[in-house]
Formats: structure tokens, sequence, C-alpha cells
């Protein structure tokens, strides 16, 4: 927990003096000064496009929050679900992902994770943690098939 605080806190600080304005209707730019792992978190009031939906969740994707390097693109996704879940200590309704997707390779991997109360990630983000994992094969006919196609086929 004390790890997660203080990893949260280097994140608030880099956030807080290199994030360029959202002048573009809510995507997030990179000025010249930022790192990739400076990222903005599209709002609630974003529109979410439907890729998924069954009996427990609904998957969104946001294309307008694509950032494109090379072969490589970044984009959020959030996932709501119909009943709360619960991991360890936290009670969510809603989570919101930013993920990397490498369109020539058909690998993508989770950059950043946060946790809300409320669907659509409304109210406060109760959890948040920003980790570059390692890269994952895109399967068949999963979720994340389905936002691989939309990263790659947007960019």
């Amino acid at each position: 927990m004390i790890f997660e605080l203080i990893a949260l806190s280097i994140f608030i600080s880099i956030a807080l003096f290199n994030v360029a304005p959202m002048s573009n209707g809510g995507r997030a730019e990179k000025n010249a000064a930022a790192s990739d792992r400076v990222i903005e978190s599209p709002s609630a009031i974003t529109e979410w496009v439907e890729v998924f939906k069954s009996n427990q969740q609904t998957l969104y994707a946001n294309p307008t929050s694509l950032f494109k390097n090379g072969f490589k693109v970044k984009m959020w996704r959030l996932t709501d679900y119909k009943v709360p879940e619960i991991n360890g200590d936290f009670v969510y309704s809603s989570k919101k992902l930013y993920e990397e997707y490498d369109c020539q390779n058909e690998k993508y991997r989770l950059l950043y994770v946060s946790l809300y109360p409320e669907n659509m990630g409304a109210g406060k983000a109760m959890y948040t943690h920003s980790e570059a994992y390692s890269w994952q094969r895109v399967l068949p006919d999963t979720d994340g098939e389905a936002m691989w196609e939309i990263a790659c086929e947007q960019s």
C-alpha cells in the first residue's frame, strides 16, 4: 500500500507539471517536454463507443483518445459493470484502462488503471495505478482483440 501511495504521488506530481492543455475536445496531447508517462483520463462526459455488452458488463472504447507513435497506438477503454465488482478493499462499478497496442505485431499492454465507485467512470477514482505491464498477444474473439482492432483501424 505504501508503494502504491508513493507511486501515485509521483504520478500526480509529473502530471501537474507536464500535462499539455486539452485544446482538442478532450484528447490528451503531448507537449515537447512531456514524457509518454503522462496520462490524462477522459472525463465522465466523454462519449464512449460501445464495443461489447454482456449480462455482467459493457465495454467501451474512446477512439478520440488515440495517440499514435509509429506502429504503436495508445487508447482509453472503460468497463462498466452491472453489479459492482469486489477486489480486496475496493468495491467498484467501473474501471478505466489506458492501453498501448502494437498494430504491427498484434500485441497490447496495460499502462494505467483506475477504479470508480459509480458507473461510466463517475465519481472520484478510488484506486489508480500506473505501470507498463508486459506485452500480451491479442487472442481471437476476446475483448483484447476488439480493442486492438479499434485502435489499429483508427490510427
